[in-house]
């Protein structure tokens, strides 16, 4: 599978080493997750349980967690996979440290996709529905003075495990474009992984800080 991730340029120096790379962000601070902002880390420990559920098992790296490496599977629908770097948002990731853009090719049965606005809802405890289905769950909490917006994780457990199971349509990529009514070609999809090996790194650009790019060598 063709994959797009965007790294700092020390994981492309750790690849040219030879070495694998594991995110371990609870060590080395990432964009993602921090130790100073615990807001996300539930939907990530989620996430992480559902790779392990799909038969992806979770790598051991001494006693620090490792947490699943991010990629694009696709950026901007099927026509547009990869990354353009004369986006903003990619320009604001490297405007303060240079950024390697990776172009990959991992095996399919390593990875687990899921679309990318979807993944809002996890990350932020909402729950995941259709309208009626919606409105249903949220009118069972106010019944208990309860509300998701509020407490996370909500202190009733069937409620919360119910929220939870709603967020599964996220790796069904066809169920959740109709649900969030995503038009196929404009469906963002993302790829989550255990660990980058070298031999997979096809390409290599780096750029950002307002230098021009420049295309890295890739193998050893």
């Amino acid at each position: 599978m063709l994959l797009f991730s965007v790294q700092p340029r020390f994981v492309y120096d750790q690849l040219q080493r030879g070495e694998v790379y594991h995110a371990r962000p609870t060590r080395e601070p990432e964009h993602w997750l921090n130790e100073s902002d615990k807001g996300p880390r539930p939907a990530y420990d989620w996430l992480c349980e559902q790779m392990v559920q799909r038969g992806l098992a979770r790598p051991l790296d001494g006693d620090c967690p490792v947490y699943p490496v991010w990629a694009w599977h696709q950026w901007a629908g099927p026509a547009r996979p990869c990354p353009d770097l004369r986006n903003a948002q990619l320009k604001s990731w490297a405007k303060a440290e240079r950024q390697v853009l990776l172009t990959l090719n991992v095996p399919d049965t390593a990875v687990l996709l899921h679309d990318y606005e979807a993944w809002h809802f996890p990350l932020n405890y909402w729950h995941l529905a259709r309208p009626r289905a919606g409105a249903n769950f949220e009118r069972r909490c106010k019944a208990l003075n309860l509300s998701p917006y509020r407490q996370q994780p909500l202190p009733d457990a069937s409620l919360h495990a119910e929220l939870l199971r709603s967020w599964d349509v996220i790796f069904d990529l066809r169920a959740v474009r109709a649900m969030l009514e995503t038009r196929q070609k404009d469906q963002v999809v993302q790829a989550t992984f255990w660990a980058i090996e070298p031999h997979q790194v096809l390409r290599a650009v780096e750029f950002g800080m307002g230098a021009p790019r420049q295309v890295l060598p890739v193998g050893r």
